[in-house]
């Protein structure tokens, strides 16, 4: 599983690749989602996540406010929490950050982690805190040159077709089992991760339905949900009923009708009936 930087470059515009050879005092890696389905073969990427690291100083609100204005000039810049910046370059989003470490404050919260910013982070440890291997596997354009970052072996479990976690902390955070959830029913792959007692009590219907919808299988994966052993009776499954209907259910657009036929008072249209099948699907960014 060699990859091809050419073939991958080609997703890129011309004017992010002049941006990069600009700004050569920095480095970019090209890491999570884009690089595994790549290596996947997909051949339409749209979103990017990418790690920027300075080569010759440290990390500040000052410089990242500086890099944000140069970024600035290749299209419209939305500011997100942790230092992220999204780049959107016509149908293509980006979103650069600097390398973080997350230290858990206590279990089984999303987002209940201190973070710490450095361009020093190492990619091991800046990788620890990604859900899984196979979303660790990074292209780095540093000096105008391609290679290929593999802290964790990530590439080697692609191959195998397996979810390992990336880090200890893996468990802390109940989206990742979400996420866990979703993509053994989406790829098809086994699992390596321990999923420990716990709740999805405090997990959003944000999170929920996005990781469902993600999934490309709901079924599938409410069934998956069902076989762990996490409260999961009340919350979030009791956001809709599930009837054997629910089966039939592979996209966003038959899960309205879905609710429209079984559920047409209950939560879910309460809380989202103002929403099209668009705009709900740009609520769940998928």
């Amino acid at each position: 599983m060699n990859p091809s930087f050419e073939k991958f470059a080609d997703f890129l515009p011309s004017q992010l690749k002049a941006f990069f050879a600009d700004h050569h005092q920095y480095s970019f890696l090209f890491i999570g989602g884009a690089t595994r389905d790549f290596l996947l073969g997909k051949t339409a990427i749209k979103d990017f996540d990418i790690e920027v690291r300075s080569l010759n100083t440290e990390f500040s609100a000052g410089l990242w406010q500086s890099f944000k204005e140069d970024l600035s000039e290749l299209g419209e810049v939305t500011e997100l929490s942790y230092f992220i910046l999204k780049l959107k370059m016509g149908d293509l989003e980006f979103e650069f950050s600097p390398p973080r470490k997350e230290s858990f404050l206590s279990s089984h919260l999303h987002k209940n982690f201190e973070p710490t910013f450095s361009f020093k982070f190492d990619y091991h440890e800046a990788s620890l805190r990604r859900d899984f291997t196979i979303n660790t596997i990074g292209f780095l354009w540093q000096k105008n040159q391609w290679s290929l970052i593999d802290p964790l072996g990530g590439v080697d479990d692609l191959k195998m077709k397996t979810l390992a976690p990336a880090g200890a902390d893996f468990h802390l955070d109940p989206v990742r089992w979400l996420r866990l959830a979703r993509f053994k029913v989406k790829l098809g792959f086994q699992s390596r991760c321990t999923i420990t007692k716990g709740s999805l009590i405090d997990v959003s219907a944000h999170y929920f339905f996005s990781e469902m919808f993600k999934s490309e299988k709901p079924y599938e994966f409410i069934t998956e949900l069902k076989s762990w052993e996490i409260q999961i009776k009340d919350y979030p499954l009791s956001l809709f009923p599930l009837t054997d209907d629910f089966y039939k259910v592979d996209s966003v657009e038959s899960f309205f009708r879905y609710l429209a036929k079984v559920d047409p008072q209950g939560f879910f249209w309460v809380k989202y009936a103002q929403f099209s099948v668009k705009k709900f699907k740009s609520f769940l960014r998928i």
